[in-house]
């Protein structure tokens, strides 16, 4: 792909760093009047829409004419490439991604979407930067350090991990939209009971296959964060299937408990959620069960509201005889109590 640039760029090794005008960069990321998605496939979010700092983007972008530049007070965007050139006052970029830059990248392009045709020119400028890279891991870091330098949760910075990815594309043939770029599927319409974060699947797994369903209630973050328990739940190594029966027993379990949020007190919707989809999975197998191949074989047909009726009241009888506060269910003894005593 070509993208011109307002003046020689400077030119490091295997690097680029260039004022683009914002036309041009537009045509870049354009195709048809539509975004060009492809470029933003590794982004560890979708476009975020009215936060703060897309609103600050969007006065930027309209204060054309008062002779402050644009790049002046945007940090700009981060561009890799397999490979990348010179060529004639143009920058030539083999399968390019922007890796950093989406907010700022959807802004310039409503921008320029929204004008008038008789409009005068923008002759302003982004501050754009081209990293030649064919290697998955420099890319990653890239990732990660770029957007590191923002506050980004850690599920956002696992995004653009291979196994994220094939879990995405697997859950999608499911009709389940694994929202593994930050409000990628909400803002493409898809219905909020079929869309899972990567922090919600992931405590799905914590609790049905590594029975830590406290974990999950007490500790979301550090889940994703913990190199040792997050490769234990997302790794090629298990079917993708198990992926599949966690997300469907998070929706029904939520759904229950959403459609029964008259009935039952939050002390017990707010803390039993996970407790129920892991003895929910034993009650399906008819065994407690900690082989991903075992329970990617669940029977999905037979997830249904009055299996997880029967997991839920048990849990929560458990729970009131436990002494039903928040400290309860955040504590291993009492998953290690339902392990105990579920027959």
């Amino acid at each position: 792909m070509k993208l011109p640039v307002f003046s020689s760029p400077l030119d490091m090794d295997n690097a680029y760093v260039a004022l683009v005008r914002l036309s041009d960069y537009n045509a870049f990321i354009s195709s048809d009047d539509q975004l060009s998605e492809r470029l933003f496939e590794f982004n560890v979010r979708d476009y975020e829409g009215g936060v703060q700092v897309n609103k600050q983007i969007r006065e930027t972008l309209g204060q054309k004419g008062d002779g402050i530049d644009f790049w002046w007070l945007n940090n700009g965007v981060t561009i890799l490439a397999e490979k990348a050139s010179q060529q004639y006052g143009a920058l030539m970029l083999q399968s390019p991604v922007i890796v950093n830059g989406l907010q700022t990248s959807n802004e310039i392009y409503s921008h320029f979407n929204d004008q008038d045709d008789q409009e005068s020119p923008d002759n302003r400028k982004v501050l754009v930067r081209v990293i030649q890279t064919d290697k998955d891991t420099i890319r990653d870091t890239i990732i990660k350090a770029t957007n590191s330098q923002t506050r980004i949760k850690a599920s956002s910075l696992r995004a653009t991990e291979e196994i994220q990815r094939k879990i995405e594309d697997y859950l999608l043939i499911k009709s389940i939209y694994y929202d593994r770029r930050k409000n990628f599927y909400k803002n493409r319409g898809k219905p909020a009971n079929q869309i899972i974060s990567i922090d919600r699947l992931a405590q799905s797994v914590m609790s049905v296959l590594l029975h830590r369903p406290d974990f999950a209630r007490a500790r979301p973050g550090t889940i994703i964060k913990d190199d040792n328990e997050y490769n234990k739940m997302f790794t090629t190594q298990h079917k993708m299937e198990l992926y599949v029966i966690c997300a469907k027993l998070n929706f029904i379990v939520e759904k229950y408990l959403r459609d029964k949020r008259k009935t039952i007190d939050s002390i017990y919707s707010n803390n039993l959620k996970f407790h129920t989809m892991m003895v929910l999975a034993w009650q399906l197998l008819g065994k407690k069960s900690s082989n991903p191949k075992v329970i990617s074989g669940i029977d999905q047909s037979s997830i249904d509201e009055k299996q997880v009726s029967k997991a839920f009241r048990w849990v929560r009888k458990e729970f009131n005889s436990a002494g039903p506060e928040d400290a309860t269910a955040k504590d291993k003894n009492f998953a290690e109590r339902l392990k105990k005593n579920w027959k």
